[in-house]
Protein backbone atom coordinates (compact mmCIF):
# COMPACT_ATOMS: atom_id res chain seq x y z
CA UNK A 1 0.00 0.00 0.00
CA UNK A 2 0.97 3.44 -0.58
CA UNK A 3 0.85 5.06 3.25
CA UNK A 4 2.89 1.88 4.16
CA UNK A 5 0.26 0.37 6.81
CA UNK A 6 0.75 -3.09 5.37
CA UNK A 7 4.36 -5.10 5.54
CA UNK A 8 5.28 -6.47 2.77
CA UNK A 9 8.57 -8.31 1.76
CA UNK A 10 11.56 -6.87 -0.45
CA UNK A 11 12.25 -8.73 -3.47
CA UNK A 12 15.27 -10.54 -2.76
CA UNK A 13 13.27 -11.98 0.72
CA UNK A 14 10.27 -13.00 -1.60
CA UNK A 15 10.78 -15.94 -3.21
CA UNK A 16 9.60 -19.25 -4.49
CA UNK A 17 6.02 -17.64 -5.32
CA UNK A 18 6.02 -17.75 -9.49
CA UNK A 19 3.46 -20.50 -9.66
CA UNK A 20 1.38 -18.69 -7.43
CA UNK A 21 1.59 -15.05 -8.92
CA UNK A 22 1.12 -17.10 -12.38
CA UNK A 23 -2.03 -18.69 -11.32
CA UNK A 24 -3.44 -15.09 -10.01
CA UNK A 25 -2.68 -13.46 -13.11
CA UNK A 26 -4.08 -16.15 -15.31
CA UNK A 27 -7.48 -15.62 -13.31
CA UNK A 28 -7.40 -11.93 -14.14
CA UNK A 29 -6.65 -12.48 -17.57
CA UNK A 30 -9.20 -14.99 -18.34
CA UNK A 31 -12.48 -13.95 -20.32
CA UNK A 32 -15.35 -12.35 -18.17
CA UNK A 33 -17.48 -15.67 -18.78
CA UNK A 34 -14.90 -17.65 -17.73
CA UNK A 35 -13.21 -16.07 -14.11
CA UNK A 36 -14.65 -14.85 -10.46
CA UNK A 37 -15.10 -12.10 -8.60
CA UNK A 38 -11.61 -12.03 -7.38
CA UNK A 39 -8.95 -14.39 -6.03
CA UNK A 40 -8.36 -15.20 -2.70
CA UNK A 41 -5.54 -15.15 -1.22
CA UNK A 42 -5.42 -17.91 2.34
CA UNK A 43 -2.60 -18.14 4.32
CA UNK A 44 -1.28 -18.37 7.82
CA UNK A 45 -0.14 -15.07 9.07
CA UNK A 46 3.39 -13.72 8.75
CA UNK A 47 3.85 -15.60 5.84
CA UNK A 48 3.42 -13.93 2.79
CA UNK A 49 -0.02 -13.40 1.89
CA UNK A 50 0.51 -9.44 1.36
CA UNK A 51 3.50 -9.87 -0.16
CA UNK A 52 2.22 -12.47 -2.63
CA UNK A 53 -1.02 -9.96 -2.83
CA UNK A 54 2.34 -7.24 -3.65
CA UNK A 55 4.23 -8.96 -6.29
CA UNK A 56 0.68 -9.24 -7.82
CA UNK A 57 -0.04 -5.78 -7.52
CA UNK A 58 3.64 -5.01 -8.73
CA UNK A 59 2.94 -7.03 -12.32
CA UNK A 60 0.12 -5.21 -13.03
CA UNK A 61 1.57 -1.60 -12.14
CA UNK A 62 2.10 -0.74 -15.64
CA UNK A 63 -1.62 -0.61 -16.16
CA UNK A 64 -3.37 -1.11 -12.85
CA UNK A 65 -3.69 1.06 -10.36
CA UNK A 66 -3.42 -0.19 -7.03
CA UNK A 67 -6.09 0.67 -4.17
CA UNK A 68 -5.63 -1.04 -0.43
CA UNK A 69 -8.35 -1.79 2.06
CA UNK A 70 -6.84 -2.69 5.05
CA UNK A 71 -7.99 -2.21 8.98
CA UNK A 72 -11.87 -0.73 7.81
CA UNK A 73 -13.51 -2.79 5.57
CA UNK A 74 -16.64 -0.87 5.37
CA UNK A 75 -18.83 0.71 2.64
CA UNK A 76 -17.80 4.41 2.89
CA UNK A 77 -13.80 3.27 3.96
CA UNK A 78 -14.15 0.89 0.26
CA UNK A 79 -15.54 4.14 -1.39
CA UNK A 80 -13.17 6.96 0.58
CA UNK A 81 -10.26 4.66 -0.93
CA UNK A 82 -10.73 5.11 -4.03
CA UNK A 83 -10.92 8.86 -4.05
CA UNK A 84 -7.72 9.12 -1.97
CA UNK A 85 -6.02 6.91 -4.41
CA UNK A 86 -7.39 7.84 -7.26
CA UNK A 87 -7.28 11.56 -7.49
CA UNK A 88 -8.62 12.29 -11.27
CA UNK A 89 -11.29 14.74 -11.69
CA UNK A 90 -13.56 11.72 -13.38
CA UNK A 91 -13.13 9.25 -10.10
CA UNK A 92 -13.26 12.20 -7.27
CA UNK A 93 -16.55 13.20 -8.90
CA UNK A 94 -18.21 9.92 -8.39
CA UNK A 95 -16.85 9.48 -5.13
CA UNK A 96 -18.22 13.10 -4.19
CA UNK A 97 -20.96 11.86 -5.61
CA UNK A 98 -21.97 8.73 -3.44
CA UNK A 99 -20.20 9.17 -0.36
CA UNK A 100 -23.05 11.12 1.57
CA UNK A 101 -25.68 8.71 0.18
CA UNK A 102 -23.05 5.27 1.17
CA UNK A 103 -22.65 6.72 4.70
CA UNK A 104 -26.33 7.32 5.33
CA UNK A 105 -26.57 3.60 3.14
CA UNK A 106 -24.11 1.62 3.04
CA UNK A 107 -26.40 -0.41 0.03
CA UNK A 108 -25.54 2.17 -2.02
CA UNK A 109 -21.64 1.16 -2.52
CA UNK A 110 -23.09 -1.19 -5.48
CA UNK A 111 -24.03 1.59 -7.58
CA UNK A 112 -21.04 3.74 -6.67
CA UNK A 113 -18.74 1.25 -7.24
CA UNK A 114 -20.28 0.24 -10.80
CA UNK A 115 -20.36 4.07 -11.35
CA UNK A 116 -16.40 3.57 -10.53
CA UNK A 117 -15.33 0.32 -12.43
CA UNK A 118 -17.66 1.33 -15.45
CA UNK A 119 -16.33 4.37 -15.75
CA UNK A 120 -13.30 5.70 -15.31
CA UNK A 121 -11.94 2.40 -13.52
CA UNK A 122 -12.95 0.60 -16.73
CA UNK A 123 -9.98 0.44 -18.93
CA UNK A 124 -6.66 2.26 -19.90
CA UNK A 125 -7.68 5.62 -21.45
CA UNK A 126 -6.57 8.28 -23.60
CA UNK A 127 -8.13 10.73 -20.64
CA UNK A 128 -5.80 9.35 -18.17
CA UNK A 129 -8.46 6.64 -16.89
CA UNK A 130 -6.66 3.17 -15.57
CA UNK A 131 -8.72 -0.10 -14.01
CA UNK A 132 -7.72 -0.87 -10.56
CA UNK A 133 -6.75 -3.88 -8.40
CA UNK A 134 -8.54 -3.52 -5.61
CA UNK A 135 -6.68 -5.33 -2.50
CA UNK A 136 -8.52 -6.14 0.23
CA UNK A 137 -5.68 -7.14 2.44
CA UNK A 138 -5.63 -9.40 5.72
CA UNK A 139 -9.35 -9.55 5.68
CA UNK A 140 -9.31 -11.85 8.91
CA UNK A 141 -9.77 -8.76 10.88
CA UNK A 142 -13.19 -8.27 9.26
CA UNK A 143 -14.43 -12.24 10.58
CA UNK A 144 -16.02 -13.63 13.44
CA UNK A 145 -14.27 -16.91 14.94
CA UNK A 146 -17.20 -19.48 15.62
CA UNK A 147 -16.33 -22.15 17.90
CA UNK A 148 -18.06 -25.01 15.99
CA UNK A 149 -17.49 -24.12 12.64
CA UNK A 150 -15.68 -21.82 10.03
CA UNK A 151 -15.41 -17.51 10.58
CA UNK A 152 -18.12 -15.57 9.61
CA UNK A 153 -18.27 -11.86 8.07
CA UNK A 154 -18.65 -9.45 10.64
CA UNK A 155 -22.58 -8.27 10.11
CA UNK A 156 -21.14 -5.17 9.87
CA UNK A 157 -19.54 -5.58 6.62
CA UNK A 158 -21.69 -7.84 4.74
CA UNK A 159 -23.48 -5.31 2.80
CA UNK A 160 -20.08 -3.76 1.76
CA UNK A 161 -18.30 -7.20 0.74
CA UNK A 162 -21.84 -7.86 -1.15
CA UNK A 163 -21.51 -4.91 -3.18
CA UNK A 164 -17.79 -5.25 -3.75
CA UNK A 165 -18.06 -9.02 -4.62
CA UNK A 166 -21.63 -7.91 -7.53
CA UNK A 167 -19.87 -4.80 -8.58
CA UNK A 168 -16.52 -6.90 -9.95
CA UNK A 169 -18.62 -9.56 -11.49
CA UNK A 170 -21.56 -8.02 -13.12
CA UNK A 171 -19.01 -4.55 -14.22
CA UNK A 172 -17.75 -4.51 -17.82
CA UNK A 173 -14.33 -4.19 -16.33
CA UNK A 174 -10.66 -4.27 -16.79
CA UNK A 175 -10.45 -3.69 -13.21
CA UNK A 176 -9.89 -6.57 -10.50
CA UNK A 177 -10.07 -7.83 -7.06
CA UNK A 178 -7.87 -9.40 -4.90
CA UNK A 179 -8.59 -10.30 -0.74
CA UNK A 180 -5.84 -12.01 1.19
CA UNK A 181 -7.09 -13.48 4.71
CA UNK A 182 -5.54 -15.93 7.10
CA UNK A 183 -9.16 -17.48 7.37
Amino acid sequence: DHEGKVPVAGEAAFVGRRRQIQGILREFRAPKAERHAGVLIRGMGRQGTSSLAARVAHRLEPTHETVVIYGRYDARAILAAFGNRIATPEVTAIVDQWLPQVRDTPSQLLPALTALLEGPCAQRGNNGSQPVLLVIDDFEQALEGCENGPHVVDEDVIPAIRAVLQAFTNAETDSRLLFTSRF
